[in-house]
């Protein structure tokens, strides 16, 4: 299973829903955002965004209760928040470029920053960043040095690239050693049912601790977030998938994620992790730990139109910062 040689339609998904029996949801929709965000075009972003309001509008119009929080409508705002990703992805990698500002979103571009969001934030160890050269992109042949090189000092883009790049393919192919070098479909398909997502969201919870990642010790953080996702798992009804599998998966991508990341700015594994959780996750809306851990931390980056749409159909219990930040922006 390589990047390269997977469906366009599974890097580039839109639907919220994905049992992928080629890629078990590893390349799931974040591949193509990054791509969108890469490209020098605005065109694609504009699309994207304008699919998300084209959903959020026909959810409310299909809808005749108009104050019922249906999942077409929770569907549609977490798409929003995708679209404010990319868009925020993008501006930050052409700032890591050139140093210059340009605002994320043409339509905002003379707006104020509570209505179009905060840009990233910059956390490099060193006064010079190290862009990844234009139109190359990371691969899962990249050294551990070269991740960590682009961890460091590289765009947010870059760094949620080489991260979900390296330790997506990493896990799988540890995974695969178990049934002697091939995943069958029924596990990958299980995977594909927000495993790799619940791990980073579980991961993002774990950092939010303040631990600094040097200290950390992969053995004890891949325990804890393997009993979380083992149970969570059960309770929530997912697709059956043997502990030890899932045991592997975190071994594996602990290790590595602590190896890339333990020379790097605390604040920025946190919101690498979280971007990528997102952008993995096939739905959010229905998935508590992405939206409390990753979402709502990070809501003061998105949008106000993306903020008001949260608060409005998602429960206010899995995105308080959300619930908050919006109750002071709209007042």
């Amino acid at each position: 299973m390589t990047r390269d040689g997977h469906y366009a339609s599974c890097e580039r998904a839109e639907s919220h829903n994905c049992a992928c029996g080629v890629c078990g949801g590893a390349w799931h929709g974040w591949t193509g955002a990054v791509e969108i965000a890469r490209n020098p075009d605005p065109q694609p972003r504009r699309a994207l965004r304008q699919t998300a309001d084209d959903r959020w509008n026909k959810a409310f119009a299909k809808c005749k209760t108009p104050g019922r929080a249906t999942l077409p409508k929770k569907a549609a705002s977490m798409d929003s928040v995708i679209a404010d990703l990319v868009d925020l992805l993008s501006d930050d990698d052409g700032r890591n470029r050139d140093g210059t500002w340009r605002p994320h979103h043409d339509d905002l571009a003379s707006s104020s920053p509570a209505e179009r969001g905060l840009p990233l934030p910059r956390h490099t160890r060193g006064s010079h960043t190290q862009p990844m050269p234009q139109g190359r992109k990371p691969d899962h042949n990249f050294s551990v040095d070269e991740l960590r090189t682009i961890m460091e000092s590289g765009s947010t883009l870059d760094q949620v690239d080489a991260l979900g790049t390296k330790v997506f393919q990493q896990a799988f192919d540890d995974i695969a050693e178990q049934f002697g070098g091939t995943v069958p479909i029924e596990v990958k398909k299980a995977l594909a049912d927000h495993f790799w997502c619940d791990f980073l969201a579980n991961s993002a919870k774990y950092l939010s601790k303040g631990i600094t990642i040097a200290k950390l010790l992969p053995k004890r953080v891949s325990d804890w977030i393997s009993k979380r996702i083992i149970k969570w798992r059960q309770d929530q009804d997912r697709l059956p998938l043997e502990d030890e599998i899932i045991r592997t998966g975190t071994r594996s991508i602990c290790k590595l994620l602590l190896d890339i990341t333990n020379k790097v700015d605390l604040r920025t594994a946190l919101l690498v992790v979280r971007i990528l959780a997102i952008l993995t996750c096939k739905s959010p809306e229905r998935h508590q730990a992405v939206s409390k851990h990753c979402v709502a931390p990070i809501s003061k980056h998105l949008t106000a139109e993306t903020r008001r749409r949260l608060t409005q159909v998602i429960e206010q219990e899995w995105l308080p910062a959300v619930q908050g930040d919006a109750a002071q922006t709209l007042r």
